[in-house]
């Protein structure tokens, strides 16, 4: 049987190289260099699934307690997005830091910040993304429990997770630790503290956007590849390909695993480079599996179980359900019109509609410092908003200054048949603090919500397009008085008081046109 999931990690595009992928068609390459010759690559090899990479010689450090990591993102996007414009849907995913190093369980946790908000901008752009690409034998395993927001943005936005493999001197080298963790990551190893992925994250994808034989894993050496101990007979090291292949295809969620590397242009990896020498023999005897369309299918819904006959001599015992009471405390705080809460969980979908019915929607736990599952949207206009999660809706009330917005669940413990004495159309009741309560959740939060729009950079603020009905969309960067960074979008239908106001602002917009916000003099700042 030939090679099934081993793919190519392409440094450079080099006469000959496009053709010979376009024979191969190898289910996954990860790509350094971005030209134009690998849309026809795509349009030959449709079902290679290309991943991304943009080299940057400076990378967050996410053991820096000072690291904003939704900053970060933010920033990283904004480098990332004009080639991911570039290379459209020929590109399936986009990569982020390169082999992050994490040392502790709390930079672990802004990692996973970092790349859940990463997932979420890209994919409000279209794009998706990988997270992880951590270097061979990280991290340790105990920090993955940290790690677990960040797989759960990459099940919301269709993503992936992405890993290195490596071994030395034989890729069946201590394997476990190794060639093959990525075992241990989804299964777990209890002995060190690690229970694997949660059942529902168990099949997400796996990509090896890097793997093979280096001896950097043997500390004091310098970088060697395959070559130093397989030049004069290369078809050993095919060989050790071919079982780890074999190995991959056990693991139904593996997607490919990229060889590294084809075509570098640095001297310092000629050892690892098997372009052109081994590509050829790899193409030759290929048998792609392409494994991603049945990974991201949707998983059909959960049949209910059929009810049994009733017994009239036996009648069932009453079976005990939980009904979830839901409570919202509001307190208002001086600071910007904006409405910030926080919800039991992280990665619950949040939507937001104002008084004109102008929607947003943002992701739980993209704000912590309001709690585990934090959130802030503009409320430029005081009102009465509503905010929905897993099919509830509330109504908020916003004044002329900082919202804030806590909701808590309880559940009660009824028999069967007790709940129906709610109603079937009733919602659950929404129990308001007293007076004393609302103080208290006021002093708590009054030295992390004061906040304060201050003007981009680059003298721009934001962006804004016009749709087909007239609307303007103003997408606008925010960042508190801490440096904190989100974009935040606001809508202003045709009919809305203060649509020719900020079309005579951004001189002016055309149906499908996109501009930049420039900020507004401070006497005019309130136009929000």
């Amino acid at each position: 049987m030939g090679y099934r999931l081993l793919g190519a990690h392409i440094s450079s595009t080099v006469n000959r190289l496009p053709e010979a992928i376009m024979d191969w068609k190898p289910p996954l390459v990860v790509l350094l260099d971005h030209s134009d010759v690998w849309h026809d690559v795509k349009v030959e090899s449709p079902d290679t699934v290309f991943v991304g990479r943009i080299f940057f010689e400076f990378e967050p450090d996410f053991n820096d307690p000072h690291l904003d990591p939704v900053a970060a993102a933010s920033d990283h996007c904004d480098k990332i997005l004009p080639w991911a414009e570039r290379m459209g849907e020929t590109y399936s995913f986009w990569q982020g830091v390169n082999e992050p190093i994490v040392a502790s369980a709390e930079a672990m946790k802004r990692l996973a910040e970092f790349e859940a908000m990463r997932a979420r901008i890209m994919a409000e752009h279209g794009f998706q993304i990988v997270v992880g690409s951590f270097p061979v034998g990280n991290p340790h395993l105990p920090y993955w429990k940290e790690f677990l927001p960040a797989m759960e943005a990459v099940r919301q936005y269709r993503g992936a997770l992405a890993l290195h493999e490596y071994a030395w001197p034989t890729l069946a080298h201590e394997w476990p630790w190794y060639l093959l963790r990525h075992r241990k990551v989804y299964d777990g190893e209890p002995a060190h503290n690690w229970e694997g992925f949660p059942v529902h994250l168990k099949t997400l994808p796996l990509l090896i956007t890097e793997c093979g034989l280096d001896g950097l894993i043997d500390q004091g050496h310098q970088p060697q590849g395959w070559k130093a101990l397989h030049r004069d007979n290369p078809d050993s090291y095919l060989r050790q390909l071919a079982w780890y292949d074999a190995e991959l295809q056990k693991d139904p969620y593996v997607v490919g695993a990229a060889i590294y590397c084809l075509a570098s242009p640095d001297s310092i990896w000629e050892s690892y480079d098997v372009w052109p020498q081994l590509t050829s023999a790899l193409a030759q005897q290929a048998e792609p599996l392409y494994r991603l369309p049945d990974l991201q299918r949707p998983l059909p819904p959960d049949q209910p179980p059929e009810e049994p006959e009733p017994d009239e001599q036996h009648p069932p015992e009453p079976i005990p359900t939980k009904i979830a009471i839901w409570k919202m405390n509001v307190a208002y705080l001086p600071g910007p019109r904006i409405l910030a809460g926080s919800l039991p969980q992280a990665n619950v979908e949040v939507t937001v509609t104002d008084p004109w019915g102008n929607a947003s929607t943002v992701l739980s736990g993209t704000k912590p410092y309001y709690g585990a599952g934090g959130f802030e949207v503009l409320a430029a206009h005081p009102g009465t908003y509503k905010v929905s999660f897993q099919g509830k809706t509330f109504e908020v009330q916003t004044q002329e200054r900082a919202t804030n917005v806590k909701f808590e669940v309880e559940y009660e413990t009824l028999l069967r048949g007790e709940e129906e004495e709610l109603g079937p159309s009733e919602s659950p009741p929404i129990l308001l603090p007293d007076e004393e309560a609302k103080l208290q959740t006021a002093l708590e939060q009054m030295d992390r919500i004061i906040y304060a729009l201050r003007l981009h950079l680059y003298g721009s603020i934001g962006t804004a397009s016009m749709r087909s009905n007239g609307a303007i969309v103003l997408k606008l960067r925010v960042e508190d008085t801490e440096g904190m960074v989100s974009i935040t979008q606001v809508t202003y239908p045709p009919k809305h008081p203060r649509h020719p106001t900020i079309l005579s602002h951004v001189g002016g917009l055309q149906p499908g046109a996109r501009k930049p916000v420039p900020p507004w003099p401070d006497e005019e700042a309130d136009i929000l």
